[in-house]
């Protein structure tokens, strides 16, 4: 019998990661994952670090289960072509929030 957290995921990924709805494919790391991108949580994210502190580009989510390995703040991460590098990401049960700032030499 289901509990409650197999309801759960699979919510999320009907509703959340559904490219229907919210969500979209893109590239990472030269595989394609469902991701749901998000400017309001980036802009909230910017606004708390505070000016002239290394800034947010990209805020996204993803299913944990398209990752092989965790993130690693500071590694480099090529989104849809471009390097970014990984500023700072949280997770929970299901899914990990990555910000990525541009990549600089």
């Amino acid at each position: 019998m289901p509990n409650l957290k197999d309801f759960l995921t699979l919510d999320v990924d009907r509703t959340f990661f559904n490219t229907n709805e919210f969500a979209e494919i893109a590239v990472i790391d030269s595989k394609e994952m469902t991701v749901v991108i998000d400017d309001v949580t980036l802009e909230k994210h910017n606004l708390q670090k505070g000016e002239g502190l290394n800034t947010g580009k990209l805020f996204f989510s993803v299913r944990k289960s398209e990752f092989t390995d965790e993130p690693i703040i500071e590694n480099s991460m090529i989104f849809n072509g471009k390097r970014y590098k990984i500023l700072d990401f949280t997770e929970d049960a299901q899914t990990y929030k990555i910000t990525l700032e541009d990549r600089r030499s």
